[in-house]
């Protein structure tokens, strides 16, 4: 019989403990309370408290916001990934500690400035895509336009400021300490959107590069379209030039499936194609590759040069 070591053990039965004590909500709050008051000591002249987060199709992130001064821009350090990990409170103080000091945050007041000087910034603004029915809590104080079954928001990239890169969405609040309309804010941000060129790859030239793929030739041909950093490119589907373009060089309309919030596959539309079989399959693959945050849509879209945008 293996021994296992006392390490392990004690990780083990962490991991166990915060597994079922989620389900009361009391394990790991007793760890987040314990981590804040070690917390408290460490970083005199903060304050420093727990934070849920709204993340992309309704995912939860709990974290410890610290906030220095008067400003109202404050970072926070998620942490439920290290509790779930079964990290002690200890690790997980100094891991929280070390980011905040590597941030800079601590120094500088730019985030605040950034955030209530609309005038100065907003060639930062840009567009994403979310899921429409996934995010409804989240849209409900974010203004959006419908696309399919999507929700275009508007995204504030804060300029890299020592270190420290951050997105916020344009929600209500922030367009009334800005004082704009949303679409005064939304026109600034199409007007971004269009400076950013679409990138489109062949699959086959991706996948080569990859390594052997077997079953890659002769196959359909597929294409990979994104933006150049390959973060949230699917919004690079309402790059209505470069999609009416690209269709004309294949001569064909196109099927679309939505891989991720950061890419979406392109294909000729075919007699032999089964738009709801490529939806089915899109299910199937979120539902067991995509992590839940970065799932963009379980539907196929068919892009047609004389109708423009449908799905299955």
């Amino acid at each position: 019989m293996e021994v296992i070591p006392i390490g392990k053990s004690v990780i083990f039965l962490r991991k166990w403990f915060v597994q079922y004590g989620e389900e009361r909500g009391f394990i790991m709050e007793n760890i987040i309370d314990e981590v804040i008051r070690r917390l408290q000591s460490e970083l005199e002249g903060t304050a420093i408290g727990r934070q849920e987060t709204l993340k992309n199709n309704g995912q939860k992130r709990i974290g410890i916001c610290i906030h220095h001064g008067d400003g109202c821009a404050a970072p926070v350090v998620y942490i439920d990934h290290l509790v779930k990990k079964g990290w002690t409170e200890a690790d997980i103080a100094a891991y929280v500690v070390d980011t905040y000091y590597k941030s800079h945050w601590y120094s500088t007041d730019l985030a605040d400035k950034v955030l209530k000087d609309y005038g100065s910034n907003k060639d930062f603004l840009n567009l994403r895509l979310v899921n429409y029915q996934k995010n409804k809590t989240m849209l409900d104080e974010t203004p959006h336009r419908l696309f399919l079954d999507l929700a275009v928001i508007v995204v504030f990239d804060i300029p890299e400021m020592s270190g420290v890169r951050g997105v916020v969405n344009v929600h209500d609040s922030l367009l009334k300490a800005w004082k704009q309309s949303f679409g005064t804010v939304y026109r600034q941000a199409l007007q971004n959107f269009h400076k950013e060129k679409s990138i489109i790859l062949n699959m086959r030239e991706v996948l080569h590069q990859c390594g052997n793929f077997p079953g890659t030739q002769g196959s359909l041909p597929m294409y990979i379209l994104s933006n150049p950093g390959f973060t949230f490119g699917s919004v690079r589907m309402l790059d209505g030039e470069a999609i009416r373009k690209f269709a004309s060089q294949l001569d064909a309309d196109l099927v679309v499936l939505p891989s991720s919030v950061h890419e979406t596959i392109l294909l000729p539309m075919t007699e032999r194609v089964d738009i709801k079989e490529f939806s089915r399959m899109v299910e199937e693959v979120n539902a067991t590759e995509v992590e839940p945050e970065e799932v963009l849509s379980d539907h196929a879209y068919i892009y047609r040069r004389d109708k423009g945008w449908s799905y299955a």
